[in-house]
């Protein structure tokens, strides 16, 4: 989880970094001063792959408008931040930090999907005159310092929406979506789980933070939230050009053809976490049971982290912008309140309230068990040994009387 973090912290540093750049290469290199699109010019969205790091696992995309009359040739790039917001890491952990979008050569894009060994797929769009200005107009209108900044936004404004935004808006009644049914989407869950089947630490980490939002079922423009969706959305979408309708995409062609990394369909790793600490749990259990030793150090660990996990859920459900993290259902097992609850445990204030709230914890616990999944929020695989570990110890304290009502 905190690993996310850090990623996401440094892909924006290296942003931060490919921004400046192209802003130096921008005074030697600056976009000729068009108004307006000749009959020649084309309107095309570009796809690029997922890429090895977490920053780039769900793909990325963007426009581009060529125009042979003019010598133009750029690309618009939507989800660039400025590096120098003052309280820049406090802003992106909240969901605060503003985003905008870039424009600059469709050479300096390419050499950096080329750099990154990311494929790039173009999908040029079956538009008229007016329909490539009115596109035109819109990219112009939207990179004015008045425009250019959005609070991004995972689900529902990326770089992916924004795209799909201005060409739905700017085309308007002369467009037409071909959508399927909206359970052929699943989940915004299913949707991103088969991106971080190579990195299953972000997955778990992903699952531990995202909420009930996340869970609900996608439509066709939901999904689009993925540059992937985007592009067979497009591809089955239809224009009104000149009183015909026709397929909004008049050709496909692959740009950058790298091949995608291969996919593992399934690692280990979190789910042997989650079992090797129900098989610690339960050897400590047997342990004390033999013994009779309560072993309340070990239990005031063990729920001050599963504590503290719960209060990091609940300061980015009440403390961020992040609406995919609202609502999130882990709390049921990684409660906030275990916190003080171990700290008492840890200190020997084991009666009293203290042993009410272990006692009302164990039938909670046994019920989350239970019943987690009747629960409409996924939870990664990993949970449930966790949460049977907590429960397994709230059962032995019950059992073995030291925890009493006062």
């Amino acid at each position: 989880m905190t690993r996310c973090i850090l990623s996401q912290i440094h892909r924006l540093r290296r942003v931060a970094l490919t921004v400046l750049l192209v802003c130096a290469l921008g005074s030697a290199f600056a976009r000729p001063p068009v108004t307006t699109l000749s009959p020649q010019a084309t309107v095309s969205v570009l796809t690029c792959a997922p890429g090895a790091e977490l920053y780039s696992i769900f793909g990325h995309s963007a426009l581009r408008i060529q125009d042979p009359a003019s010598n133009l040739d750029w690309v618009w790039n939507y989800g660039v931040f400025e590096f120098d917001t003052p309280n820049f890491i406090l802003k992106f952990a909240r969901g605060k930090l503003k985003y905008y979008v870039l424009s600059y050569s469709y050479s300096n894009f390419y050499g950096e999907y080329d750099r990154e060994r990311r494929a790039i797929q173009e999908q040029v769009l079956n538009l008229n005159a007016s329909q490539k200005n009115r596109i035109f107009d819109a990219l112009l209108l939207n990179e004015l310092p008045a425009n250019r900044y959005y609070q991004y936004d995972f689900f529902f404004d990326n770089c992916s929406t924004r795209e799909r935004d201005v060409i739905a808006n700017a085309l308007g009644a002369d467009m037409k979506w071909n959508p399927l049914q909206p359970d052929d989407y699943g989940s915004y869950r299913d949707l991103i789980d088969p991106y971080c089947r190579n990195d299953v630490w972000a997955d778990l980490g992903i699952d531990l933070l995202l909420g009930l939002p996340t869970d609900k079922t996608a439509d066709q423009r939901g999904a689009t939230f993925l540059p992937d969706e985007l592009y067979k959305a497009l591809a089955t979408a239809k224009v009104n050009t000149d009183g015909q309708w026709q397929p909004l995409v008049r050709s496909s062609q692959t740009l950058l053809d790298i091949p995608r990394a291969s996919i593992t369909t399934f690692q280990y790793s979190p789910h042997v976490l989650g079992w090797a600490i129900f098989g610690i749990v339960a050897l400590v259990t047997y342990l004390g049971f033999r013994s009779r030793r309560a072993y309340r150090g070990f239990d005031a660990v063990f729920f001050m982290v599963l504590g503290l996990l719960g209060c990091l859920m609940l300061l980015f459900w009440l403390g961020t912008d992040h609406k995919a993290t609202y609502q999130n259902l882990n709390m049921l097992w990684a409660v906030p309140t275990h916190l003080p609850f171990g700290f008492a445990l840890l200190v020997g204030k084991w009666r009293g309230l203290s042993g009410r709230y272990a006692r009302g914890m164990m039938f909670w616990m046994v019920g989350f068990v239970a019943t987690c999944w009747l629960i409409p929020q996924g939870f990664h695989a990993a949970v449930i040994p966790i949460a049977m570990a907590a429960t397994l110890r709230l059962i032995w304290m019950w059992y073995m009387g030291r925890i009493k009502p006062s």
